[in-house]
């Protein structure tokens, strides 16, 4: 079902973005549709029936603008911040992603949905022992940007990562952004 609303939501931010892309939020002429942003991702790992783990990324995301409504984006992000919840640590390794992203421009704001597929890799360890391990999966999400100055934008997004054998990597992310 959150598979359907995402690929709605999706469809509809692109054709919105086809129809403004005569206005708002673009670089400045003579700059390249290519687009870097770092930002922080408070990642929560959701056990089923068990314990959440609240735990930090710092993301990369480099993108290329195809079109007014439409970007290609690929994310690379490192861990900074493990939790412990009952004697169990997570720690975060990393997270790689390829993504497509239709958006639609209002004035200096750009709203947009992520689709894409994501792999993280944690640490776990106990009492017992230590276990590394990766999931990958389906991705999708929701963000906007504010354009600040003309190459220069700061934006927020809320990401579901991974959902896969009973635990969801997900959270929100705060940006800064450069368009080349």
């Amino acid at each position: 079902m959150t598979k359907t609303i995402a690929l709605i939501a999706s469809a509809v931010l692109l054709l919105a973005g086809a129809a403004q892309a005569q206005t708002g939020f673009r670089a400045p002429s003579g700059t390249s549709p290519l687009y870097g942003e770092l930002g922080y991702t408070w990642m929560k790992f959701k056990v089923d029936g068990g314990p959440d783990f609240d735990t930090g990324f710092v993301r990369g995301i480099i993108g290329y603008d195809f079109h007014p409504g439409f970007a290609g984006e690929l994310m690379v992000a490192g861990g900074t911040q493990k939790d412990t919840q009952f004697g169990t640590t997570v720690d975060p390794r990393s997270a790689i992603g390829i993504y497509l992203k239709p958006k639609a421009n209002f004035g200096n704001f750009e709203v947009y949905g992520r689709l894409g597929w994501t792999q993280v890799r944690i640490r776990a360890s106990d009492a017992t022992g230590t276990e590394s391990g990766k999931d990958n999966d389906f991705s999708y999400g929701l963000g906007a940007n504010f354009a600040f100055a003309p190459r220069w934008y700061a934006g927020a997004d809320w990401m579901r990562y991974t959902k896969k054998d009973g635990v969801t990597s997900e959270g929100p992310t705060l940006s800064v952004g450069y368009r080349f």
